[in-house]
């Protein structure tokens, strides 16, 4: 029948294959870190925990099909948004409320002379 050399040779590839099933999923899902998956396969995975956080990260990677769903789901224009939408302005009411904050806390005491200045014209560049 079979010899024990080709036994053992048929074991050791059955071996390799499952050596590399993580590698192998990620190259068959077209993963987007296919190769780094193969190389951390390839060095971590006679470590049982290394196998299994490969195996792991090859079924979570997002495959190159993914991203391409993903791209084509976005609209290619803004013509969507809304276009009476005006920014929003921080009117000088808010900022003078700011500084008669920064004024009663400077008066307290609870902010020294050098914080309330520094406040105080960040608030000014402001307007």
């Amino acid at each position: 029948m079979y010899g024990f050399e080709s036994i053992i040779l048929f074991m050791l590839f059955i071996l390799l294959v499952v050596y590399f099933v993580p590698a192998i999923v990620a190259f068959a899902r077209r993963a987007t870190d296919a190769g780094f998956i193969f190389l951390v396969n390839l060095l971590l995975g006679w470590t049982f925990l290394g196998w299994i956080g490969v195996l792991v990260w090859a079924c979570i990677n997002p495959s190159v099909t993914d991203q391409n769903k993903i791209r084509s789901e976005r609209p290619e224009s803004t013509s969507d948004v809304p276009q009476h939408i005006e920014p929003i302005s921080i009117t000088e009411s808010t900022i003078y409320d700011e500084l008669q904050k920064l004024k009663s806390l400077h008066d307290k005491g609870v902010i020294s002379d050098v914080e309330f200045e520094v406040a105080k014209a960040k608030q000014l560049s402001k307007i």
